[in-house]
């Protein structure tokens, strides 16, 4: 009989580790998010005032221009590639508002713990597409993405 509850309260113990850890790591996360917002601050996203994208490691620009042009010379998949060159770096002025506010409601999500698993798929999404895009990037860690 004691045995039993030793073991109850080691697996309680164990629970709890598990739900504070799930947490910890939860906020780290998602303010991991919320410190890449300020960088990329809309309506400009910290882009040139004509928002031209970077085209290659000299032609770079500033912003999420800079990051989203990366993305369309160095994809490591071609489709993907042909995303960034043909739609989203041609209207990133307006897209450049649908990628703040998810990174924000990821963000805001992992750290106030609601719809946090909505809010965790979202933050994979846009680590993915971060991996994919950016990885074969000169000069990048290809890890910080996969730590997301």
């Amino acid at each position: 009989m004691v045995n039993r509850s030793v073991a109850m309260m080691d697996a309680q113990s164990l629970d709890r580790l598990g739900r504070d850890g799930m947490v910890l790591a939860r906020l780290i996360i998602g303010y991991l998010w919320y410190d890449q917002l300020d960088w990329k601050m809309p309506p400009t996203f910290a882009c040139p005032p004509d928002f031209a994208v970077s085209t290659g490691p000299d032609a770079r620009t500033s912003g999420l221009c800079d990051w989203s042009g990366l993305v369309a010379v160095y994809s490591t998949v071609p489709a993907h590639a042909a995303l960034f060159k043909n739609f989203i770096n041609p209207n990133i002025w307006w897209i450049g508002w649908f990628v703040w506010i998810l990174e924000a409601l990821t963000a805001a999500s992992l750290i106030l713990g609601l719809l946090s698993r909505f809010g965790g798929f979202i933050g994979l999404v846009q680590a993915v597409n971060l991996y994919i895009g950016l990885a074969a990037a000169p000069m990048e860690w290809p890890w910080s993405y996969g730590q997301l």
